[in-house]
């Protein structure tokens, strides 16, 4: 997906938005230092400065693969660099973006996150063509929560078992902002979830959000049933490029969504059909099908 050409990014009076480089090395070393932010992102806890200066590349690279943009947040009355504001564009073909934000250690407590949230909810839903903004949060980080109520996010609900931190799925609290409808800010990201190693790879996710009744018909030709993927080891890794092309959803009930897209693959490219049920303790993935194209 080619996302838009962004001139400027957002800024306030307090904090401005840029793309990082190679002056954020202080910033990611003293991030790494942090207890949670090693758990939530890829960069690896107390590291040294070539990793450091790995994991800007990565950051510069997201938005040439369609992926969103990972921006370093600047303190303007300082100049300094105090943390970072990811804006994921997995689902923006269904009208949906997610952030995620982070404060250095030596920057907390002033505000900086509510800032950068707040600038760039506005410049999503007005220049990138998003219905709506999503964060998902720890309901145990208040910190993150309160910077999300500052920004003017609304809080939705909260869903089990959705994100990975560390070894353990979390929960995670549900904060919005815009008009547009909640499902596609749910379904895009489960499914992209569902490809990746981290959550595929692991018995506990597949138990969680399958439906009890799921079955999927696979590329291959294989059935496969709920209880034959969790009991299934998964070793081998997948690569797919993200996001995922073509997404469309449908409404097929009051509480049950169709996905369609194309999953591209070193391999192979298959067609690809999902069907989510929202259920009282959350989303399960009820049918899933692929066709290969030729």
């Amino acid at each position: 997906m080619v996302l838009p050409d962004v001139a400027e990014f957002p800024s306030s009076e307090w904090v401005e938005l840029r793309i990082p480089d190679e002056d954020d090395v202080g910033l990611v070393l003293d991030a790494s230092t942090a207890t949670l932010i090693p758990l939530i992102t890829t960069i690896p806890a107390n590291c040294t400065v070539r990793q450091a200066r790995e994991f800007i590349r990565r950051q510069q690279d997201r938005p040439r693969a369609g992926r969103g943009w990972s921006l370093t947040i600047v303190d303007r009355a300082t100049g300094d660099a105090v943390g970072n504001l990811f804006v994921s564009c997995n689902s923006l073909e269904l009208g949906a973006i997610e952030v995620g934000y982070w404060v250095a250690p030596s920057h907390r407590g002033r505000g900086h996150a509510a800032n950068a949230l707040r600038a760039a909810r506005e410049w999503a839903v007005a220049d990138l063509g998003a219905d709506r903004l999503t964060s998902y949060i720890d309901p145990d980080n208040a910190p993150s929560l309160r910077t999300a109520q500052r920004a003017g996010l609304e809080q939705e609900t909260t869903y089990d078992r959705w994100e990975r931190v560390g070894d353990e799925f979390r929960p995670m609290t549900v904060w919005s902002y815009g008009p547009g409808r909640p499902e596609p800010g749910h379904i895009g990201p489960l499914e992209s979830r569902m490809w990746l190693n981290d959550y595929r790879g692991d018995a506990r996710w597949f138990d969680h959000h399958l439906h009890a009744d799921f079955v999927e018909h696979g590329c291959s030709g294989a059935l496969w049933t709920r209880d034959r993927i969790v009991n299934t080891r998964v070793d081998e890794e997948i690569m797919i490029r993200l996001p995922l092309a073509d997404q469309c959803l449908q409404q097929l009930a009051s509480d049950t969504w169709m996905l369609t897209y194309i999953a591209h693959q070193p391999d192979r490219s298959c067609r690809r059909v999902s069907i989510w049920q929202e259920l009282s303790e959350g989303w399960r993935l009820r049918f899933h099908q692929g066709t290969p194209l030729p």
